[in-house]
């Protein structure tokens, strides 16, 4: 039986991860409003219940896209201008 830790392998991505880099392909390949959560969820392989303890709704997960994006292009930060 082997011994279970929190520590992900390196190069290993979270559940969380996953779903910010799932809605962001999904999102610029089908725009907003096309795009749903079960889709989502499915992209990033996790399930709905994971999906949603993480984001509220669409918007909150739109969100966290952009911040990711400003955060990976070095942008200000724009937390304060969003409305979780």
């Amino acid at each position: 039986m082997g011994v279970r830790t929190n520590r992900k392998a390196k190069g290993q991505r979270s559940k969380r991860e996953r779903v910010v880099d799932a809605a962001t392909s999904l999102f610029l390949r089908q725009g907003f409003g096309t795009t749903g959560m079960d889709a989502i969820a499915q992209e990033a392989g996790v399930s709905k219940a994971t999906l949603y303890s993480y984001y509220r709704d669409k918007a909150s997960l739109f969100a966290g896209v952009m911040h990711q994006m400003c955060d990976e292009l070095g942008g200000d930060d724009v937390r304060g201008l969003v409305r979780d």
